[in-house]
């Protein structure tokens, strides 16, 4: 003779209650995988929020960096009277004043242009322009260490050796 055992009717408890216990028990376990779960997410959320708080941060003080170097930029070896007010308009004076500098540097090398862009982007073009001279035009007027600037060649023309630069945040 077999007999079916039935695991919840071998309890001392009654069936009906027994069954009432194991729903009870398998909504008080998914409750708590639920709550775990959400904690969870909540300390991924707060982490993702830091990051991106420490991001906008670190976009503020370059933005700030690349203007501060457009003004240092726009007022160095120049009266500030000579100078145009509005930083979106080239400077003559700059350009004479970056030249003297790029002859020290190559035979032959001319800026022909710099062009500051609502203080966050800087261009520069001329003739036989070298990234390193870009390089070291704009370490020359960045007091800090880290170098928040992407200095990308926008344009070369090589019959006539003009080169075009843009500085900007990375």
């Amino acid at each position: 003779m077999k007999q079916n055992i039935n695991f919840l009717t071998t309890t001392a408890v009654s069936p009906p209650l027994t069954r009432a216990m194991l729903i009870v028990t398998v909504w008080v376990v998914t409750f708590l995988i639920l709550l775990f779960w959400a904690l969870i997410q909540k300390n991924k959320l707060h982490e993702i929020n830091r990051y991106v708080e420490a991001a906008q941060t670190q976009n503020k003080i370059i933005k700030d960096k690349i203007q501060t170097l457009s003004r240092t930029l726009a007022n160095s070896a120049v009266d500030s009277d000579k100078v145009a007010s509005h930083s979106a308009y080239p400077s003559i004076h700059l350009t004479k004043y970056l030249n003297q500098i790029a002859k020290n540097y190559v035979q032959g090398t001319t800026i022909d242009y710099i062009h500051i862009q609502e203080g966050q982007k800087i261009l520069i073009e001329g003739k036989a322009l070298h990234p390193s001279l870009v390089t070291k035009i704009v370490d020359k007027w960045t007091p800090f260490e880290d170098r928040p600037f992407k200095i990308k060649i926008k344009s070369i023309n090589p019959q006539t050796k003009h080169v075009a630069f843009s500085i900007e945040a990375e």
